[in-house]
């Protein structure tokens, strides 16, 4: 494969959804043999304070869909991270992308604006096996998938933490990786 587009969607709330594109991004990089990796943030972003050191390969979006889409690479990959409501952007990153990642934590507010976000993306045709939901945690810690599930009337793809501390942790973020490789 050459490589692709992933499209990250947070809301507001969701903390750490930066931290965990970066960390991504660099788990993804590792594994495609020198084939570029771009991280493309969303401008929203600049406005939140984020721990993490930013990506060799990151770059902030540009506001004009033809600009971003001009930012991604023929072969390689693209993970552009967006926080927010869905906008022209988003829908031009949603119609080149082979998987949709909808990042949301446990707290009742971000539940309800995957719930939201999941909505129109139904509404709107997106394919339902191209998006993938993903609860951001603090720390490696387990959380109530089946709740979750029932809040938001999908499973849940994957469980991240923040950033690695350990094996476990790594292997979380690989199995995505290996999922954004396939798509």
């Amino acid at each position: 494969m050459r490589g692709g587009t992933v499209t990250l969607l947070a809301n507001r709330r969701t903390e750490g959804a930066l931290d965990v594109a970066r960390v991504l991004t660099s788990r993804l990089r590792a594994t495609v043999d020198g084939r570029p990796v771009v991280l493309i943030t969303d401008p929203a972003f600049r406005t939140r304070n984020h721990r993490g050191a930013r990506d060799p390969g990151e770059v902030v979006g540009p506001a004009s869909v033809p600009a971003l889409l001009g930012r991604l690479p023929a072969q390689g990959y693209a993970i552009i991270a967006f926080l927010g409501p869905l906008r022209q952007q988003v829908v031009a990153a949603l119609d080149r992308s082979g998987l949709v990642v909808l990042l949301t934590d446990v707290e009742v507010q971000s539940l309800r604006a995957a719930q939201r976000t999941l909505h129109l993306l139904t509404e709107v045709g997106y394919p339902v096996d191209k998006v993938a939901v993903v609860v951001v945690t603090p720390t490696p810690q387990a959380i109530d998938q089946a709740a979750v599930r029932t809040a938001l009337r999908r499973d849940v793809a994957h469980v991240l933490p923040r950033t690695i501390d350990g094996a476990e942790d790594a292997a979380a973020y690989d199995a995505l990786v290996s999922r954004i490789r396939g798509a």
